[in-house]
C-alpha cells in the first residue's frame, strides 16, 4: 500500500544527502536497536511493516549511491571483504558466547545489513548477455520483494511454515515438497505484486501520489520558510 508512495523518493535528492541519511537511519534502525533494543520504534524484529518501508528506501538510496561504490579502485576486494566480515561476524559472537550474542543474527543486525548490501553490489558486477535473459531477471527482481511480503504473511507462515502442512524431517518430503512448495510461494508473491503495480498504474493512484507529495512538499517548505 505504501510502496507506490514510497518510490521515488530518494531521487529528490543529492548523493551527499542520501549519504547522511543512510548513515544516521542506519546507526538508529541498526546499531542502536540492537544494542538497546527500544520497544517504541515498532521494528517487530524485522518482521514489521515500518521495517520493511525502512529497507525499501534505504534500498532506493543504494541504487542512488551504488555507481560511487562501484567507482572504487578496489571495490571488489572490499565488498567480498564486506560480505565475509557480516556473515562470519555474527558465529562469532555465538561461538564465544559473548553478551547479546542473539541480537547481532537478527534482520535488524548491522552485520546483516551490512552483508545483504555488499552482496547485493557484488552480483550487480555481473553481466548478463541476451535480451531475454535480461528481461526475465529484471521481471522476476522488480517483484522479489513480493515473495517476502505474501510469505510473510501471517496466516500463510502459521498455515505452510509452521502448520500441518510443513516438510517434515523425512528425505522423501524435503525432496519433493520443500522445492515444490518454494516455487509456489515465489510464483504466487510474485504474481500477487505484479497486480498491485497493475492496479497502481491506474491514472487516479498517480494523482493521489502527486497530490500527496504536493502536500508534503508544501508543508516542509513552510516549516523551513519560518525557520529562516
Amino acid at each position: 500500500m505504501f510502496l507506490p508512495i514510497l518510490s521515488g523518493i530518494t531521487f529528490r535528492h543529492s548523493s551527499r544527502e542520501l549519504l547522511l541519511f543512510s548513515t544516521f537511519s542506519f546507526a538508529l534502525f541498526s546499531c542502536f536497536t540492537v544494542i538497546y533494543r527500544p520497544v517504541w520504534l515498532c521494528l517487530g524484529g524485522g518482521y514489521s511493516i515500518f521495517w520493511l518501508m525502512i529497507c525499501f528506501i534505504w534500498g532506493q538510496a543504494l541504487q542512488s549511491l551504488a555507481p560511487i561504490v562501484l567507482r572504487w579502485k578496489y571495490n571488489t576486494v572490499f565488498l567480498l571483504s564486506g560480505a565475509l566480515i557480516g556473515g562470519i561476524a555474527p558465529f562469532i559472537f555465538y561461538k564465544l558466547q559473548l553478551p547479546g550474542w542473539n541480537r547481532f543474527m537478527s534482520y535488524l543486525s548491522p552485520f546483516c545489513i551490512f552483508e545483504a548490501v555488499c552482496l547485493l553490489l557484488l552480483f550487480s558486477k555481473i553481466k548478463i548477455t541476451g535480451t531475454k535473459k535480461q528481461k526475465i531477471l529484471k521481471f522476476i527482481s522488480s517483484m522479489s520483494l513480493g515473495i517476502y511480503l505474501f510469505q510473510a504473511n501471517p496466516v500463510v507462515w502459521r498455515t505452510i511454515f509452521t502448520g500441518n502442512n510443513a516438510v517434515q524431517k523425512s528425505i522423501g518430503e524435503i525432496l519433493w515438497k520443500f522445492p515444490v512448495t518454494i516455487l509456489t510461494i515465489s510464483v504466487l508473491g510474485i504474481l500477487v505484486y505484479y497486480l498491485v503495480e497493475k492496479i497502481y498504474q491506474i491514472p487516479v493512484f498517480g494523482w493521489i501520489k502527486d497530490k500527496f507529495w504536493a502536500i508534503i512538499n508544501g508543508i516542509i517548505s513552510l516549516i523551513f520558510k519560518e525557520h529562516v
